[in-house]
């Protein structure tokens, strides 16, 4: 998967509620020994220790998957071993999967995450992580790491989860394909499984869990598709774009990673470019259409069934403007204060009661590095200003550096 700029450090991750589909984004951080301090224009913002981009991980045993799959009994007193295997036996899908991440050197490591994520891809330092503290039930470890080999493998079409050209509407497109298909292949494979005889999810998944409501959504889907076309692969992507359409929709997803998105924007102001919109338009479609591809049989995602405008907040009207004051901070970078549009675009969102305009965005990194949400973090600020009434600050004057202390 192609990085840029911040972004280099973060990769897809699994969530405990809503995300991973268990009822359960992402970033891939660097590990820290010491506290971190942010010094941002004579503002001292104390970072956690193992903190960065706002997560924390820290790694404990760790197995390759190449030695794995070259003698997997070997590994059979490890906690990787048994869903290992069940991925492995599920399918040709899972196969794939485990074959391409062993061939490029990946290795599953046992977690210790940060609270809401129980899964990682650490693309640059070719590793999987899971927390399995947070995953203690079977079927869920073999979800959470279908999920970030899922991700794994959308590195091979150099998907990018975020791009500094691209607008915030652009990255939210590109950002939910890559987060939502990853548990869509999670009910592929788990579905494939229960075909197989080699997991019953209907007894190892709790009724009420997103999980199992889009696999029993694709079962549906999957025997009345082929019922009519008697075609076993026709049928899998069918059932999957549906209940890839699902998840697109869930209210917790599009919370989550919206906010995600605003705050790879809001720590990334200085590294703002403009890219041909021709040749950023069609690296995000290429990017959304490749996310839901294994091999060459499973291909279910298309840019023309992603959401747009209001669509990408469902009911989260905070999110929204945040989103658009954000947009607007983007542009005031690029364009400058004095240019007419971002002069009307301000006007307009004063007008509309937007509180994100006049804010600090020092504080903000602050907080987001200490791991507040975004939304959260914004808020915090507006509030923080209305009280003080403080000038605002121009996004082309922050500049954030760290030292270690």
């Amino acid at each position: 998967m192609r990085k840029k700029t911040l972004i280099s450090a973060f990769a897809g991750v699994s969530l405990v509620l809503g995300g991973s589909s268990f009822n359960g984004t992402g970033h891939d951080m660097h590990q820290n020994s010491g506290a971190m301090t942010a010094s941002i224009e004579n503002f001292s913002c104390k970072i956690p220790p193992g903190m960065q981009g706002g997560n924390y991980y820290k790694e404990n045993e760790c197995v390759s998957l190449r030695a794995f799959l070259s003698n997997p009994e070997s590994f059979k007193q490890q906690r990787n071993y048994a869903p290992l295997k069940a991925i492995y036996n599920s399918s040709a899908a899972g196969r794939d999967m485990l074959e391409r991440a062993a061939k490029d050197g990946v290795k599953l490591c046992d977690m210790d995450l940060s609270d809401g994520m129980a899964g990682v891809h650490r693309h640059h330092k070719r590793q999987i992580g899971i927390d399995y503290a947070k995953r203690p039930e079977f079927a869920s470890q073999v979800a959470t790491i279908v999920h970030e080999l899922a991700h794994h493998y959308q590195s091979h079409f150099d998907a990018d989860y975020y791009n500094a050209n691209r607008s915030l509407e652009q990255n939210q497109q590109t950002m939910l394909a890559m987060e939502t298909t990853a548990p869509t292949v999670e009910v592929i494979i788990l579905f494939l499984a229960g075909q197989k005889g080699t997991l019953n999810w209907r007894t190892e998944i709790p009724e009420n869990f997103y999980l199992f409501k889009w696999l029993t959504k694709f079962e549906e889907e999957y025997y009345n598709h082929i019922g009519h076309y008697g075609d076993h692969d026709d049928a899998v992507n069918y059932a999957a774009s549906q209940v890839w359409q699902d998840v697109l929709l869930t209210q917790s997803k599009l919370d989550y990673y919206n906010d995600y998105a605003a705050r790879f924007t809001a720590l990334s102001l200085n590294n703002m470019g403009n890219g041909n919109p021709e040749d950023v338009q069609r690296d995000v479609e290429n990017t959304v259409n490749n996310s839901g591809r294994i091999g060459d049989r499973i291909y279910f995602s298309r840019y023309e069934n992603m959401p747009r405008g209001d669509a990408l907040f469902g009911n989260n009207k905070d999110m929204k403007a945040l989103h658009a004051a954000l947009e607007w901070h983007r542009h005031a970078k690029l364009r400058g204060l004095e240019d007419p549009y971002v002069i009307h675009s301000r006007a307009r969102l004063i007008a509309e009661g937007n509180s994100f305009l006049d804010v600090d965005f020092k504080r903000i990194s602050c907080q987001l590095q200490q791991g507040e949400g975004t939304l959260v973090a914004f808020k915090n600020e507006a509030q923080r200003y209305k009280t003080s009434n403080q000038p605002m600050q121009k996004p082309d004057n922050v500049t954030v550096k760290f030292k270690m202390s």
